[in-house]
């Protein structure tokens, strides 16, 4: 069902339980280099929890004396999974570096949750995804899917950096907001905020899907996720938000997209 799983728990259990050692908090050593298709699920998933950091078993929160690590992850490759090639789940200062994706059911890179490092620590960077490809084989295995290609989670500070979308056509999208916010038993109520950059399309026919709640907001930082100026936004359409500024397209960006006077 996985290629990858870190599945890390707060503490060691079995034989070697104890409370002085805390796996979710220690700084990864190397993730590099490594691939996986074809599995019932997740190619790479980082479960339930990693927020490297100096002290793995103190506060994540006090990052002045306790410095959180990067970890970064990297030179990934995963293809044709019943879900995604990577999904994380609560993360600190984590970094998906050089993801390669194609052909997967669900998504291509999904973050749930995160927001627990310092702001800007928390990155998918230059990730080339592709939504379905000439060896996809069965493109009827698909059509019903609704794939994504990278999916942003239901926390603030988020960023994506030089991420290639290829070929998503139909009810296919590059970017999908708030991870599994669909499900009963979430209760984020939205309004989470997700920065872009550095963002290109290859027939690519939706760009954006906003999942509920519907209130998400994507911060393009220079023009290239919505082809408005820098520092513009896109977000969902609500008539309270109509604005000179701001350009309604539903077909391609499932809302508004707006110039930086916004």
């Amino acid at each position: 069902r996985y290629g990858f799983w870190f599945d890390l728990r707060p503490h060691p259990e079995g034989p070697s339980a104890t409370t002085s050692y805390c796996p979710t908090g220690v700084k990864l050593g190397e993730f590099n280099n490594n691939e996986a298709h074809s599995v019932g699920r997740y190619a790479l998933r980082v479960f339930h929890e990693h927020v490297p950091r100096t002290y793995p078993c103190q506060s994540n929160t006090d990052y002045d004396n306790n410095p959180h690590i990067q970890a970064v992850y990297q030179n990934f490759i995963g293809w044709k999974n019943r879900r995604d090639t990577v999904i994380g789940e609560r993360l600190g200062a984590v970094k998906f570096l050089n993801i390669k994706s194609a052909d997967n059911h669900r998504a291509g890179i999904e973050i749930s949750d995160g927001n627990h490092g310092p702001i800007g620590s928390l990155v998918v960077e230059n990730a080339l995804i592709v939504g379905l490809s000439a060896n996809a084989g069965d493109e009827a295995e698909y059509s019903d899917k609704a794939v994504r290609g990278l999916i942003t989670p239901k926390v603030d500070y988020f960023y994506a950096n030089d991420i290639k979308f290829y070929n998503f056509e139909g009810n296919m999208v590059a970017v999908e907001t708030c991870s599994h916010c669909e499900h009963g038993a979430a209760t984020d109520s939205g309004g989470r905020t997700a920065y872009f950059h550095g963002v290109s399309y290859n027939n690519v026919e939706k760009k954006i899907r906003y999942n509920i709640p519907e209130r998400a907001i994507l911060y393009d930082d220079d023009g290239s996720l919505t082809g408005k100026s820098p520092n513009g936004v896109a977000t969902f359409y609500y008539p309270h938000l109509e604005d000179p500024a701001c350009d309604l397209d539903e077909e391609v960006y499932d809302g508004i997209v707006c110039d930086n006077t916004v």
